[in-house]
């Protein structure tokens, strides 16, 4: 609730969408789609021939994050000064160099909506393989938790039977471990470890022995 009433304040809401640009890993992918998503918008517009100060005015509009909309406004207010476009973008320091660069050469060889196409559709593939190669790190993680949570269950539905199954042999398990002592009615100790090494004993020694103590 806290975060929710500091995320609508105005400089909350500015500190979440930095955040959300300089996070560790994730942060890195957000910029990339932020960017990808903001220089195709940009380019699409241009290509259509709606002018730029109209295209820069809607790409700030749905850029959906605070930081880009302050970096695209300071561009708007560069180029209706006409100033370059680079300046601002540089200075904003949410835009790789890459792309400050390519939007400058775009700038000068008057191809600039071509070249912010080229640029979303490169950040579109580093964004792509980010996510392939964060599902293929997981994927050996998943598997081990779920191992561990299937395991538990299995040992948790069948520990209940296995202490009947000892009951019937008169001997009492109590659970402290991995290792089973049966101690006789003369004191003698038997150990023994693992599951199966103790059902044969039971099978074996049950008969003779009253109780036994599973422990580490």
């Amino acid at each position: 609730v806290i975060f929710k009433v500091i995320g609508k304040t105005k400089g909350g809401a500015h500190f979440y969408d930095v955040m959300r640009l300089k996070a560790p890993v994730m942060g890195t992918l957000a910029q990339r789609s932020a960017v990808s998503r903001m220089t195709r918008t940009l380019g699409t517009l241009l290509a259509s021939g709606v002018p730029i100060l109209q295209s820069l005015t809607i790409t700030r509009d749905t850029t959906g994050n605070r930081v880009l909309t302050q970096a695209i406004q300071n561009v708007h207010d560069s180029v209706k000064e006409g100033e370059s476009m680079t300046q601002p973008l540089s200075n904003c320091k949410v835009f790789p160099p890459m792309v400050v660069s390519m939007v400058e050469v775009g700038e000068e060889t008057g191809a600039l909506a071509e070249m912010l196409t080229r640029i979303a559709n490169t950040y579109d593939d580093e964004v792509d393989n980010a996510v392939a190669g964060m599902t293929a790190a997981i994927e050996p993680a998943l598997i081990i938790v779920l191992a561990v949570v299937v395991g538990t269950i299995v040992v948790a539905m069948f520990l209940p039977m296995v202490k009947a199954w000892a009951a019937d042999k008169g001997v009492t398990l109590h659970d402290d471990g991995v290792g089973v002592e049966y101690l006789s009615m003369d004191l003698n100790v038997a150990t023994v470890n693992g599951v199966e090494e103790a059902i044969a004993f039971i099978n074996d020694h049950g008969s003779h022995h009253s109780d036994c103590i599973v422990t580490n």
